[in-house]
């Protein structure tokens, strides 16, 4: 089963439960199919993914929505045996994370060492530029 866009049969790095593909709006996903993190079985604590369009029906993945290329229904369509989509009707609403992420800021001494050598270059190098300008005008 490969339901999520951007891969093959082959390319099984997402499993998705069946029927975990939920209704969104397009915006969310052009497929207008989205398989929440809680139906996603591999990997373990993934983020939503975007389903792959629903067969014979119109994709937006396309570049002729109505009238995909072989390439294009191989990479965006789901196969008519899959068991991706929910008979769910409702769209389902993608829960925003409660807390927003930390920005991450490594600190390190190694850093912190690698500024203060180059303030103490920048300075003996307007040192010796006064030094080289005072000699000059003597």
């Amino acid at each position: 089963m490969s339901c999520i866009v951007g891969q093959s049969k082959r390319e099984n790095n997402v499993e998705i439960e069946p029927m975990g593909c939920r209704p969104v709006s397009p915006d969310v996903c052009k497929s207008g199919f989205m398989a929440p993190s809680e139906n996603i079985t591999k990997p373990k604590k993934s983020l939503d993914q975007c389903c792959k369009c629903q067969p014979d029906k119109p994709c937006s993945f396309c570049i002729n929505p109505s009238k995909c290329t072989e390439e294009e229904i191989e990479r965006y369509m789901a196969d008519e045996d899959d068991e991706c989509f929910s008979d769910d009707t409702e769209l389902y609403e993608p829960v925003p994370p409660e807390e927003p992420m930390e920005e991450f800021i490594p600190e390190t001494k190694e850093a912190e060492e690698n500024a203060n050598v180059l303030y103490y270059i920048l300075a003996g190098g307007i040192c010796m530029f006064f030094i080289a300008l005072l000699s000059l005008t003597r």
